[in-house]
Formats: structure tokens, sequence, C-alpha cells
């Protein structure tokens, strides 16, 4: 994951401000199966990032490089081992350079290997993520734990050995959110987080929350959505 958040570094170490959202979506068929996708969106930096980029060419090749800003084997490694893991198919990384978004999507065909594959996901913490969902009798519900505070982590390692740069990271932090959509075959009708917003088609329901509550636990995550 680290290079791959690299490319959040882009604004920081040209001293521009930068938001982005780290967005998480599921797709639930009746039948328990469905498709899973993780976006990094820096897209409402397009222009901060995209100045950023030309200035950083205007100093030369060597510098350019220096930033290694490409997303490499982290996430390939990623769909590798999703793929070849029970329950889920067709895992792939996307790259959208010029929007700036960037993530990982698969298919699984129930709730315990969307489980186990957010257990792959944190392969390198210690921690219990098994039992994150659950399905039963048309309710899908979600555990209050945030499990993507490794993403936090490999971005916080660029920035331990230097003040000013820890500052810099502070504060791009501070303008992130974290989005989780869930969204159904047929309609929900009910659902528990009283922060969460349901679509006009009933069908999507939404819930948006700084990053920084959702690492430090402030953030309310668990749901239990009622559909039919």
């Amino acid at each position: 994951m680290k290079k791959y958040t690299n490319y959040l570094l882009l604004a920081l170490l040209v001293h521009l401000t930068a938001c982005f959202e780290l967005r998480e979506e599921i797709e639930l068929q009746s039948n328990g199966s469905g498709k899973y996708y993780l976006l990094l969106d820096m897209s409402q930096s397009k222009s901060t990032i995209d100045l950023a980029m030309n200035m950083q060419k205007n100093k030369g090749e060597d510098n350019l490089k220096q930033l290694n800003f490409s997303i490499d084997s982290t996430f390939s490694k990623s769909v590798r081992r999703f793929n070849g893991m029970k329950g889920i198919t067709d895992a792939k990384d996307s790259v959208n350079k010029t929007d700036y978004i960037f993530g990982i999507s698969f298919n699984f065909s129930d709730i315990a290997s969307l489980n186990n594959a957010i257990v792959q996901l944190n392969e390198e913490r210690n921690g219990t993520y098994a039992t994150i969902f659950d399905l039963a009798k048309n309710t899908f519900s979600r555990t209050n734990q945030f499990y993507l505070a490794y993403i936090n982590e490999n971005l916080q390692q660029n920035f331990t050995t230097n003040p000013e740069k820890v500052a810099q990271y502070k504060n791009l932090l501070q303008t992130a959110q974290y989005t989780y959509i869930v969204k159904v075959q047929g309609k929900i009708k009910k659902f528990s987080n009283e922060k969460a917003e349901l679509d006009y088609t009933k069908k999507a329901l939404r819930l948006s929350v700084p990053l920084t509550q959702a690492l430090e636990g402030k953030a309310v995550l668990e749901n239990e959505i009622k559909f039919k």
C-alpha cells in the first residue's frame, strides 16, 4: 500500500493543500453475493494536483522520479491473493490518473468470503476482522470497527522523520472523508445508524464521516440495514 498511497504525498511535498475521500462500497444481491469496491478518490483536488505535477515537471525529470508517484506491486499482489481465495472472483486494481481515483474491486460469493477478504486487506496488521459483516433474513449488518487504518499507517510512515512533513500530513488528514456505501438489489426499509442517508431510490445508503474520527474510533460506523 505504501507506494500506492504516495499519490497523496504529491500536494504535501510541494506545500499545497488537498482533500481526498476514502470510499468503500458494497453492492449486495439478495442471495448474499455481491461486489466490493475500495477507492482512494482525489478528484476534488484535481486542479491542485495537476498544478503540483506541472511544477515538478518544470524542475526536471530527476525530481519527478524522486517523488515515485506510481501504482506498483502492492495492489497487484492483493489482487492475486484475492483471485486465489475461495468465493472471490474478478479481483482488479484500477488507476485513473486523469481524475486521481485509485482502488481495487472484487466479486464475493457470500458474506463469509467478504469477511475473509477483509482479513487479507489487513494481513500485515494484528487484529481480528473476520466478522465485520453479517447477513441474516434480509438484514445486512456491520460492526463498529474501522478496519482500513492500515492506509493511514502507511501514509504516516512517510512523514515520521520530518517535523514539517508531519504537520503537512496532519493538515491533509483533517480534510479527508471516509464514506461507506451499501447498495441492495431490492429496497431499504429501515436502518439503525441515524447519520446514514438513504438516496431517493431507497436502494443505496451512504454514511460519510471525517476520516480522523473513524481512525480515532469516535465515529459510529455500526449499522443494521433491513431491506426487501
